[in-house]
């Protein structure tokens, strides 16, 4: 709130102002959506599941981290599968 005074100083309004942070407040519920996603798939992978992906669609970074995240897993499958042919 800010008040606004007439030429003797005296208060005779006061006006609201605010600011939109919309913007702001999706980016934190995506923030909050990538690592739910990240921590479930990486929680997957502690416990030896390579078949969990972070699936859906990102964008910026967050698509990166879920492009890295994933071939992770892709490495790794391949790893163990060519352990488990005695390559």
């Amino acid at each position: 709130y800010a008040p606004v005074k007439d030429e003797m100083g005296r208060v005779f309004k006061v006006v609201k102002i605010a600011t939109d942070i919309t913007a702001q407040k999706r980016y934190e519920m995506a923030v909050a959506d990538v690592l739910r996603a990240t921590t479930a798939v990486m929680s997957e992978v502690k416990n030896g599941n390579l078949t969990r992906t972070m699936d859906g669609v990102y964008e910026g970074e967050f698509a990166v981290l879920q492009t890295a995240v994933n071939g992770t897993i892709e490495q790794l499958r391949d790893v163990v599968g060519r352990n488990r042919n005695g390559a």
